[in-house]
């Protein structure tokens, strides 16, 4: 075959394999063209946190993100814990604070004398310090607001079954800080055995919620622990 027969030989068989291997394919350009959109559009969707087959709906992590900017989030809308003050410890009703003897500063104070007067003997021991108990006085204090919206501190006396309140003392509450409150005295003691000059304000560390704790400048710290179910016992606590 003659040499320009042979090249016009080939470029008859590359044009002919050409049309039937790409008769149906969709041109070059067209395939660009969409597909780039197309990669576009989800690059900048994801770009702006909105899903690419939703439109304008946010996707959850915007949509927390604006809760919280707007305080409306669910961990936002809880309530903090409410915290007692020492006034809501002291006046909660039917609440009696009782003295601990044993808790107390007296009570170190009592053993050391009754060990030295006992010389050893346990029931000279017992007795000892049974009459080292029986010199304070109040067994327990109770805080009640009356009809006319005073405030008393009210002592208490265990009298065999009976419970005697020997001191009424009418008070307002003073300065509270975060562990510790006071007690101002605004009048007489109307208890039965009332104070002849009682003291004109009166400070109560309340060290959590079940503890009061008054110091005393002769005693030392004197603790009283809450009860429940001693108000209604042979008592009057007006």
């Amino acid at each position: 075959m003659a040499r320009g027969s042979l090249r016009s030989f080939i470029v008859s068989v590359s044009l002919t394999l050409a049309a039937g291997c790409g008769g149906t394919s969709v041109p070059a350009k067209a395939v660009s063209d969409d597909t780039g959109d197309q990669a576009e559009g989800g690059a900048a969707s994801r770009r702006k946190g909105v899903s690419s087959d939703t439109g304008d709906k946010a996707t959850p992590e915007s949509s927390s993100a604006e809760q919280k900017a707007d305080g409306s989030s669910s961990d936002d809308a809880s309530e903090a814990p409410y915290v007692r003050t020492p006034k809501d410890i002291l006046t909660a009703p039917d609440v009696v604070f009782m003295f601990s003897f044993a808790k107390s500063d007296v009570n170190d104070k009592a053993e050391q004398r009754c060990e030295k007067a006992s010389k050893g003997n346990a029931e000279k021991r017992a007795k000892c310090m049974t009459k080292e108990r029986s010199k304070f006085k109040s067994d327990g204090y109770h805080f009640k607001q009356g009809d006319n919206g005073q405030w008393y501190w009210l002592t208490m006396r265990r009298k065999g079954k009976d419970l005697v309140w020997i001191h009424r003392i009418p008070i307002e509450f003073g300065d509270s800080k975060e562990h510790e409150i006071t007690l101002k005295i605004t009048g007489r003691d109307r208890g039965q055995t009332p104070f002849a000059h009682p003291p004109s304000e009166v400070v109560f560390d309340v060290p959590n919620d079940y503890q009061i704790i008054q110091t005393d400048p002769d005693l030392g710290k004197l603790v009283f622990e809450a009860k429940i179910g001693i108000l209604g016992q042979g008592t009057d606590d007006r």
